[in-house]
């Protein structure tokens, strides 16, 4: 049976990773000589949680969750996590 569920992803296939690169290089991120550790973390995080919005913004889809068989325990999604 499958219910549907609303989750929040990314599209990255349209994510161009040279300009994320490119405009990461120019940001203050790059070019700060601070040594204050809790503004270089506060800065890092801004700065690339902007660009990740800018270059891959999130969007809400709808997705069919399929549950799996009353044999598929722990064990099984250990071991399919494994294999893949």
């Amino acid at each position: 049976m499958k219910i549907p569920c609303t989750v929040i992803s990314r599209d990255w296939s349209k994510f161009d990773a040279v300009q994320y690169e490119l405009e990461l290089s120019a940001t203050e991120l790059a070019t700060t000589l601070s040594d204050d550790v809790d503004y270089l973390f506060s800065l890092y995080k801004e700065m690339l949680s902007e660009l990740i919005n800018k270059h891959a913004p999130q969007r809400m889809t709808v997705r069919n969750k399929q549950h799996h068989a009353l044999w598929f325990d722990g064990e099984c999604y250990a071991a399919r996590c494994e294999v893949r």
